[in-house]
């Protein structure tokens, strides 16, 4: 017994410095967790993982405790992903500033609640701007925007994927040129995703370029529409077939204007913010998973959305890479949107197609969501039909198509493949397996 308890006593000691090492690396862990937060990165980073385990593993001098050690290993860094997770589930968003750096490109993405009262202090509106919104956005917020502008020309478009237009964007130009706009002037938009993507094209194309900026008044356009520069019109029943990247010179994103959203609207901005998570943090799209909405956690998910997006969007401005798997659910969701002719939001057309493109795993997560959200499950249409119109996929290049897949969560692949092929895929999962 002298020997045993010996033993344990050695064992007590070196658990109590163990419990003292385990601490401090935690509170590494949590600057870490902090760090991740504010640059947008996933939490699970598997490289180095397996970098620290080949590192440590090679520490020991008796070969046959690798194993257990390295189960060890795995198992405190598992801990550390839970605390790094409950982190971003405890904190609050302190920080009222995301700045987006490109190449060619540099503009803030301001956090402010009630801003409106605050515009002049965020934009340059001391100047002539057109004040472009919908009828389905309250009127208040356009003329709250005019009250700080030297010069502000409210126009309003029917709400509407119908007004994404060539004939919607020549009246806003006409209106520009009557009133006697210049390349010193700007735009501003005020709304959803539509009145952001045309707002954007107008300011790109006049007069060969002016300033833009977005004021998101929906989900769909605070975590996708107003971050990344993309911005165009619809054209001969295709979606988005003439556009541009033009970045905003700032934007606005001020969850009190999302007061008067319906539920439904609300949802179909949320699945954007699931499609990133969905590609690119898994332990992100495990939060959606599991939170209750409020709008604590609708601050933390608008957030976390768009400094996934700025990740991207840094790394590849004009979506010649990794900016693709964005485009997941695209490829068919634009289609299912064309084929509805409006019948579905643009949101919940993009969480149907993500149905066809992933694993039966993540399907049936996906379907969790999708209901947890309010968001459709079935398609609504006979499925040729929408896949006969992806041939109009703007990601199409010669008879291939650039299909976005996710068989990981948290881990999208792009893929090279004949959009014949493609299609036929479709139908069959469609048909076969069901949705």
């Amino acid at each position: 017994m002298h020997r045993l308890e010996q033993a344990r006593e050695r064992i007590n000691g070196i658990d109590a410095e163990i419990a003292r090492l385990y601490e401090e690396r935690m509170r590494a862990v949590v600057d870490i967790a902090k760090y991740k937060m504010e640059h947008g990165l996933p939490i699970l980073d598997e490289q180095r993982e397996a970098q620290v385990i080949e590192r440590n593993a090679s520490r020991l001098s008796d070969s046959t405790l690798i194993p257990y050690y390295i189960g060890v290993l795995r198992a405190m860094m598992a801990s550390s992903r839970e605390y790094q997770m409950d982190l971003f589930l405890q904190s609050t968003v302190d920080t009222t500033r995301i700045d987006i750096r490109t190449k060619n490109f540099s503009y803030p993405v301001c956090f402010l609640p009630n801003a409106l009262t605050r515009l002049a202090e965020i934009f340059s509106l001391q100047r002539k701007v057109l004040i472009l919104t919908d009828d389905g956005v309250p009127s208040e917020y356009a003329k709250t925007v005019r009250t700080a502008c030297k010069c502000g020309i409210i126009y309003t478009i029917m709400s509407g994927e119908g007004s994404k237009e060539l004939p919607t964007y020549e009246s806003i130009a006409r209106v520009m040129v009557e009133n006697g706009f210049t390349r010193s002037d700007c735009v501003v938009a005020v709304g959803g995703g539509v009145v952001t993507d045309l707002g954007g094209f107008v300011a790109s194309t006049y007069m060969r370029g002016i300033d833009f900026y977005a004021i998101p008044t929906t989900t769909l356009a605070m975590v996708d529409a107003s971050v990344g520069g993309k911005c165009a019109v619809n054209f001969m029943g295709g979606k988005n077939l003439l556009g541009a990247f033009y970045p905003p010179r700032g934007v606005l994103i001020d969850r009190t204007l999302l007061r008067t959203l319906s539920r439904r609207q609300m949802a179909s901005g949320l699945a954007e913010a699931v499609k990133m998570a969905a590609t690119l943090d898994g332990d992100f799209f495990r939060y959606i998973e599991e939170c209750e909405w409020n709008d604590a956690v609708l601050d933390k998910v608008l957030y976390h959305s768009i400094l996934l997006k700025k990740r991207v969007v840094e790394e590849d401005e004009r979506e010649s890479g990794k900016r693709k798997l964005l485009n997941f659910g695209h490829t068919l969701g634009h289609a299912i949107e064309m084929a509805t002719d409006g019948e579905f939001t643009h949101g919940e057309c993009i969480a149907l197609g993500m149905l066809a493109f992933c694993s039966e795993n993540i399907k049936e997560r996906l379907l969790r969501i999708y209901k947890k959200l309010g968001l459709p499950t079935e398609l609504p249409i006979a499925i040729e039909k929408a896949v006969n119109l992806m041939a109009l996929d703007k990601k199409r290049d010669g008879d291939d198509v650039d299909a976005i897949f996710v068989d990981e969560v948290g881990f999208g692949r792009i893929e090279r493949i004949a959009l014949s092929a493609l299609q036929e895929s479709v139908i069959r999962k469609y048909k076969g397996e069901g949705v």
